[in-house]
């Protein structure tokens, strides 16, 4: 009976021992390691986000009771952010567990550490590696995987938004492309002219990033702007192909190459000025405007050619004039010479007349020659004088020394050249003429004798 009383005071007491141990560890492990600042409430009791706020780091402390991050717009692009746990937090660097993204949820790269300081255990200090953009929003989620020292989890994910101070400069940015699209005119007003607008607009918008094409609000409107100027373009299209065309025709009209002659350099010319007049566009519509090239080519030549022939054709009848005496030589002989170089010099083309440039002396012996027809001559017989006075006396003196006068009649009693009837009264009047003057010489000789008697 007392080996059995013994036996369990024994048992009770190892019992009581066992309890008192488990106790003992059990408020150790509740406490979180014993040496934090746990709740000692167990491992039930989860791990809770007690506070989140801007904070500065100096050394291995950092500062208190700095502004609350959640839901600020006034946050610094370079922020670090301190979560306070309720519990000793165990934190692994290569944990996902904290995260930061941005307004379109891409993730932003940051630091995540502990400090060594035991009163910093407690806490967790974020902050981004590059810094956040003026305006913008961000997000930092705490996953619930995040563990206490005791091995408790976080009870719950937490998100918390906030905005970097500043102006947003993507806002800025298609606030830009914005007016630029507000100011083009509306679909039913836009012409050919605005296309350069419209593309620049488009250049502008596809210039923006991601993000800023976002703000954009009237996009829809450059894309019914842009399908109007392609229909513009196709109807100005179809325009000019038929301007072209007409051009195109009117150099096909001409002759070809092997054909072309001076008298169509005009239509060329032409062609080469109606050609000249389309725009850089219908030009390209115009498929024939090498034989136009070509043809002012064969022009050249020819008015080349032309040019040469113009300048032997004025030499010869340069040679011509400078051949002909000088005009202080010339006499009526040369008459025929001067006459001939002037019908060689008239059969000139004008261009051709222009290249003579020994003229003026043709012209010169040419006013000679008048000169040479009408002057006097100098030495006059008595028959011209007589002819040329009707009223002069002719005289004619006979061996004796006697002289018969006669006086001429007036020209107006001279029978007419061609009448047959006043020339043969001429005839007896000079045959009664010549018996009287016969009779006279020699009654004056039969005087003369009886007077010797």
């Amino acid at each position: 009976m007392n080996m059995n009383n013994k036996f369990m005071k024994v048992l009770f007491s190892g019992i009581l021992s066992l309890v008192l141990v488990f106790g003992t560890f059990g408020a150790v492990f509740a406490a979180g390691g014993g040496g934090g600042g746990g709740t000692g409430t167990g491992q039930t009791d989860p791990v809770k986000l007690e506070e989140a706020y801007l904070t500065t780091i100096s050394g291995d402390v950092s500062s208190t009771g700095g502004n609350a991050i959640k839901d600020n717009k006034n946050v610094e692009a370079n922020p670090t952010i301190k979560l306070v746990f309720n519990k000793n937090i165990v934190w692994d660097p290569t944990s996902n567990a904290i995260t930061l993204t941005n307004w379109n949820g891409n993730l932003v790269d940051i630091d995540v550490k502990k400090l060594t300081n035991d009163a910093e255990k407690r806490n967790i200090f974020v902050s981004p590696k590059a810094p956040l953009k003026s305006g913008k929003t961000y997000i930092l989620k705490i996953d619930n995987t995040i563990k206490a020292n005791n091995g408790n989890t976080l009870a719950e994910k937490v998100t918390i938004t906030f905005t970097v101070a500043g102006i947003d400069e993507d806002l800025v940015s298609a606030q830009q492309v914005n007016d630029f699209i507000t100011a083009l005119p509306e679909v039913s007003a836009l012409t050919l002219a605005d296309k350069t607008a419209v593309v620049n607009a488009r250049k502008a918008y596809s210039g923006l990033t991601v993000d800023q094409q976002k703000f954009v609000t009237n996009e829809v409107k450059l894309t019914e702007l842009e399908k109007k100027i392609e229909a513009l373009v196709l109807a100005q299209t179809e325009a000019d192909k038929a301007t072209a065309q007409k051009v195109g025709d009117l150099i096909t009209a001409l002759p070809q190459v092997s054909a072309l002659t001076l008298a169509d350099k005009t239509a060329v010319v032409n062609a080469r000025k109606v050609y000249s007049g389309l725009t850089v566009e219908q030009q390209k519509f115009v498929t024939n405007v090498a034989k136009l090239t070509e043809l002012e080519k064969k022009i050249e030549a020819l008015e080349l050619a032309q040019t040469e022939a113009d300048k032997a054709a004025a030499q010869k009848v340069g040679d011509l004039i400078t051949a002909l005496p000088e005009v202080s030589a010339l006499t009526l002989a040369d008459k025929e010479s001067v006459a001939e170089a002037r019908k060689a010099y008239d059969g000139l083309t004008k261009t051709q007349k222009q290249l003579v440039n020994n003229q003026e002396k043709l012209v010169g012996l040419e006013s000679k020659l008048a000169e040479l027809e009408n002057k006097p001559t100098d030495q006059k017989t008595p028959e011209s004088d007589h002819k040329s006075n009707p009223n002069t006396i002719v005289t004619d003196q006979n061996p004796t020394g006697q002289v018969n006068v006669a006086a001429k009649n007036d020209n107006k009693k001279l029978p007419k050249t061609g009448d047959s009837s006043n020339v043969w009264a001429s005839l007896f009047g000079s045959i009664l003429l010549a018996l009287g003057l016969v009779m006279l010489t020699i009654n004056r000789r039969g005087k003369t004798e009886k007077s010797r008697i």
